[in-house]
């Protein structure tokens, strides 16, 4: 028996996705769990690095010693930027392993997206023309997050999970509403000067903006840990149920000779 199974783990995945498509997608969904834990790994070391940049920021405010915050803005950086590729890379490890889901498509347009945005800021620096593309980072930032919390909820349906697919949307809701918060901002910042009595609002917007961002990243972590972990448990059921009906197979077979 433990040689039918390592001769099973051993089988391509084209074989093994028409002889034992459970144990396949039981696979790809380990793979996708994986990817998630990856993601969030990166994005927790993305937040450290910007909070050490904040630091840097309102040193001078709190009186801190100029050469700690000399010394601190290089790591801070450096750990931001590790974790956004950390981040890209659990994206990528969904990507790359394919399972003909209804929502794959979604996940294509995530990966794009960050992957135009990369090359964009990368190019950027060797071609000054096409520092004007970097504009449009934010807006291909968002539109991957948005699709990938999409698929996400597909995910959430492929393993039956409605508590999970609850938590996708409220990112979503969460997400939608610091976006129209910092847009209200934005327009206020604009018509400020022709338009007086905006300085309530605008600190109102403000205030929204921020708190949303912060709840967004808090709702949109512990979905990437939930979601994991949904994934991982529903691949292990799969997994024993496939053992179990093949324990079955091989006792009928027994009896019937």
């Amino acid at each position: 028996m433990n040689w039918f199974k390592s001769s099973r783990e051993s089988m391509p995945d084209d074989l093994e996705r028409f002889i034992h498509p459970t144990r396949h997608l039981a696979k790809a969904l380990q793979h996708h769990a994986s990817g998630l834990r990856l993601s969030l790994y990166g994005m927790l070391l993305t937040l450290c690095g910007l909070v050490a940049l904040l630091i840097w920021f309102i040193g001078p405010v709190l009186d801190l010693p100029r050469n700690a915050l000399t010394w601190a803005i290089g790591p801070a950086a450096i750990l931001a930027i590790i974790g956004a590729f950390v981040n890209m890379w659990g994206k990528y490890r969904c990507f790359e392993f394919p399972i003909e889901l209804s929502g794959r498509w979604m996940l294509n347009v995530a990966i794009w997206c960050d992957g135009i945005m990369l090359t964009t800021r990368f190019f950027s620096r060797m071609i000054p023309l096409l520092k004007v593309a970097r504009l449009a980072e934010p807006v291909l930032l968002l539109a991957g997050l948005v699709f990938f919390l999409l698929f996400l909820r597909s995910l959430a349906d492929v393993i039956q999970r409605a508590d999970l697919k609850r938590s996708a949307l409220q990112v979503l809701v969460s997400l939608g509403v610091g976006i129209l918060a910092v847009a209200m901002l934005l327009v206020g910042a604009a018509v400020r000067t022709q338009v007086p009595g905006l300085a309530v609002p605008m600190l109102i917007a403000l205030i929204v903006s921020l708190l949303s961002l912060a709840l967004t990243t808090a709702l949109y972590a512990r979905l990437l840990w939930k979601m994991s972990h949904g994934l991982d448990d529903f691949a292990k059921y799969l997994l024993a149920a496939e053992d179990h009906l093949d324990v079955e197979e091989g006792d009928n077979t027994d009896e019937s000779s």
